[in-house]
């Protein structure tokens, strides 16, 4: 699948942001130009894990290919990385556009709104939008840990 996203600063979690999920994420590979990640995904009471690999075509896009993997792979995958990024991942809707909001565990202001694959060209912006950050490298999910 052709990931084609825009990411966003927040200033705040807006209040009738819907909880979806916890991840906790890891990265396997790197390149300057590809990515192999690793995600636990917490929902209520269910647990899976997933292996994602993406390649860059653009700034805005990237192919994206995800599989589900046993929980137990995942864990031990987990043992030998020391970069661990926890989030808790929200769903908001505003104006038709559905917002996927992560609130980083390990931040207490880092906060990253995301539109994926949606024409937002007509976009206004919410009030808790601080700006946007899709060409800067340094709010990818593989770098974040920097930040944390």
């Amino acid at each position: 699948m052709i990931e084609n996203e825009r990411k966003f600063l927040c200033w705040f979690l807006p209040k009738s942001a819907e909880h979806l999920e916890d991840h906790l994420q890891f990265y396997i590979y790197r390149s300057k130009n590809s990515e192999v990640r690793v995600r636990i995904v917490s929902k209520e009471k269910n647990k899976h894990a997933e292996i994602t690999f993406k390649y860059d075509i653009s700034d805005k896009k990237r192919l994206e290919y995800t599989k589900i993997i046993p929980l137990l792979v995942a864990n031990l995958l987990k043992l030998k990385n020391n970069k661990i990024i926890k989030k808790r991942r929200y769903i908001y809707h505003n104006e038709g556009f559905r917002w996927e909001i992560d609130k980083f565990i390990n931040s207490k202001e880092l906060i990253i709104a995301e539109l994926e694959n949606q024409d937002s060209r007509n976009l206004s912006m919410p009030s808790f939008i601080k700006y946007e950050v899709t060409n800067n490298k340094r709010y990818r999910n593989r770098n974040i840990f920097k930040l944390l």
